[in-house]
């Protein structure tokens, strides 16, 4: 009896985050996206994710270290919030290269957000360094830091557009 009550314990949380146990949400069934991202409008909910953390409610500040590149440090010097992704030749990484670049060229093309595509292969010494304070654990990493330096955003593995377009928004229109 007890290895039941622990096995429906365990899949309900599944079935309610993917949605089996919802009703009808009408809102992330909807394929329309916004153009643009005035803080007059309201974003996208957060799907919910398989990986790690796509919360945006606990930024965390981002520790800059005598190591860290000056190209990243030039773009936090724009007080515009910067977006990076780490990715690699695998297809895992150009899936999600792919999604953030369609939120790219949909909204934020010519402006309003850093974006940095750092091919994690290379060597670079000056990307590994930069993966390095972030903590990077395996790629695709995508994460988002606000004008503030607040990392808002942080995730390793797939993602889609609409989890890219949310976490944009916040850094967009909050004060952190």
């Amino acid at each position: 009896m007890k290895r039941i009550a622990l096995i429906i314990a365990a899949v309900i949380p599944i079935l309610i985050l993917t949605g089996c146990l919802g009703g009808g949400d009408e809102a992330s069934e909807s394929t329309a996206t916004p153009t643009t991202a005035s803080a007059t409008n309201t974003p996208p909910p957060i799907p919910a994710s398989n990986g790690a953390s796509s919360d945006l409610g606990v930024p965390r500040p981002f520790d800059e270290k005598p190591t860290t590149p000056d190209f990243f440090l030039d773009a936090l010097k724009k007080n515009q919030p910067v977006l990076v992704l780490f990715y690699s030749e695998d297809d895992l990484s150009q899936d999600v290269l792919a999604e953030v670049k369609k939120v790219y060229d949909d909204q934020y093309y010519g402006g309003g957000v850093v974006f940095l595509f750092l091919k994690i292969d290379d060597e670079n010494n000056q990307t590994k360094k930069l993966a390095q304070d972030f903590s990077v654990g395996y790629i695709p990493y995508t994460a988002v830091v606000s004008r503030k330096k607040q990392v808002i955003f942080e995730k390793n593995g797939y993602l889609d557009s609409k989890i890219v377009e949310q976490a944009l928004y916040s850094a967009m229109n909050k004060k952190i």
